[in-house]
């Protein structure tokens, strides 16, 4: 009557599995840059003991995020991968250890969300949740609002930095550094007030040398 319950399992020891990965590596970017503080997101840890409880309720919200943001960590590798090769190049030669661990395990989450996705979509689940009078959800909801969020966010990052305020943020840098390196921005934050716009900017300025991240801030 539990026929289920291994597919959740597993689905449990795969979650487990990222969650500690994430943790490995937060650790070790933490002790290579010397730092205070170091974040971890704690959503594959929690969906993982959320899945080895083996309750068909838990299992379905962890399906239904799961399908809502699989594709997440492809648009990370989307702006990664859209940068222009110089500024790739130079991180490498800065910290190619760290670069490619962020690329394989933006992957990893990929592969390992959509798995679970799946593995909680199996006949055998969904066969177990209308014998106990679940009602069955709607996933191609999820699905939808996942390719449109990772769409939109591509494009709105495409914007911004092809946009006005990037090319002021990257010529402020250049007033800074001189013409010695490339610019390129990295993140773009603008809070309207009553007072005014204030924009904060991080831009990557390098070349054959070096990499550093400069901070830029003004108010319109």
């Amino acid at each position: 009557m539990n026929d289920y319950q291994p597919i959740l399992k597993r689905a449990g020891l795969l979650m487990l599995l990222l969650a500690t990965l994430q943790v490995a590596i937060a650790v070790w970017n933490f002790l290579q840059h010397q730092g205070t503080s170091f974040n971890i997101g704690l959503t594959a840890l929690v969906f993982g003991a959320l899945l080895m409880w083996g309750r068909l309720g838990g299992a379905e919200f962890v399906r239904w995020f799961a399908w809502l943001t699989w594709m997440a960590p492809l648009l990370t590798l989307y702006l990664m991968l859209a940068q222009p090769s110089g500024l790739t190049l130079a991180e490498l030669r800065s910290d190619a250890a760290a670069y490619l661990c962020t690329m394989t395990l933006l992957l990893i989450e990929t592969a390992i969300t959509l798995c679970v996705a799946l593995q909680l979509g199996q006949p055998v689940v969904l066969q177990a949740r209308a014998a106990e009078g679940r009602k069955q959800r709607r996933i191609w909801i999820p699905q939808a609002l996942g390719v449109a969020g990772v769409l939109a966010g591509a494009l709105f990052s495409t914007l911004m930095l092809g946009g006005a305020d990037a090319r002021h943020a990257e010529a402020l840098a250049a007033s800074q550094f001189g013409p010695q390196y490339h610019y390129r921005i990295n993140s773009l934050h603008v809070m309207k007030s009553p007072s005014g716009t204030q924009v904060n900017a991080t831009v990557m300025a390098w070349n054959d040398q070096s990499l550093r991240a400069y901070n830029v801030n003004w108010r319109e």
